[in-house]
C-alpha cells in the first residue's frame, strides 16, 4: 500500500500536511515532504487501527532508504493510541522525510499494519 500526502491550507505561511498508510517499505516512505529546507513546529500522530506499535521516523534527508537510513526522531506510538508534539521554536530541516515500522531497530523495514495517520505543521 502506497502512502497519499495531502497538503491542507493551515494559514499563508504555513503547510498542514496529512500522511495516511505511513509505512516502512522502499518506495512507501515520504522523501522531501516540504520540496526542501523548512520548520517542523508540530505533529500529531494517530494510529486507530490494530496490530503492533508503531515506530514513526524523521529524517532531515531528502532520500530514504528503509532499514539504513538512521532517523533523527523515533517515536514509539502504540496501537489505539494518539500522541502531539509540539516543538518549541521548531525544528529546521534542509529536507523533511517520513517514514513507518513496526520493529525498533535501525535495520527495520517492516510496514506497519495498522492505519497510522500523520499532521505535520511545517513553515
Amino acid at each position: 500500500m502506497a502512502i497519499t500526502s495531502t497538503k491542507i491550507t493551515a494559514a499563508v505561511t504555513d503547510q498542514l500536511w496529512k500522511i495516511t498508510s505511513l509505512e516502512g517499505a522502499a518506495g512507501d516512505e515520504v522523501e522531501n515532504l516540504f520540496s526542501g529546507a523548512g520548520t517542523l513546529y508540530s505533529f500529531i500522530v494517530d494510529v486507530p487501527g490494530s496490530g503492533n506499535t508503531i515506530y514513526v521516523r524523521m529524517a532531515d534527508t531528502d532520500s530514504v532508504t528503509p532499514g539504513s537510513t538512521a532517523p533523527e526522531i523515533l517515536l514509539p506510538i502504540g496501537v489505539q493510541s494518539k500522541r502531539t508534539v509540539i516543538i518549541t521554536g521548531g525544528l529546521a530541516f534542509s529536507n523533511l522525510s517520513v517514514w513507518g515500522t513496526t520493529a525498533n531497530t535501525e535495520a527495520s523495514a517492516a510496514d506497519p499494519s495498522a492505519i497510522t495517520l500523520l499532521y505535520l505543521v511545517l513553515r
